[in-house]
């Protein structure tokens, strides 16, 4: 689901915070709204946590990240 992970992109944020203000003021919060507002609830808290654990998520990104962009280079992918 493409949505869900456009979701956690920081571009998004202030039009999914205000999907979501829209779905709780009107009581119609979808199951995919709430979805995508667990996924990115969780994937902004990183920095709440404590250093190592922090430090250790952060890297785990990354490396995903980089391997992510080695495979669109090699399968010639788009930007």
């Amino acid at each position: 689901r493409e949505w869900a992970i456009m979701d956690t992109d920081a571009a998004h944020h202030y039009n999914l915070m205000n999907r979501f203000q829209l779905g709780l003021d009107t009581k119609k919060l979808s199951r995919g709204l709430l979805s995508s507002m667990i996924l990115h609830v969780s994937d902004v808290s990183n920095p709440t946590r404590p250093g190592p654990i922090a430090r250790e998520w952060a890297y785990v990104v990354q490396t995903e990240f980089f391997r992510q962009g080695d495979k669109e280079k090699e399968l010639r992918l788009k930007k």
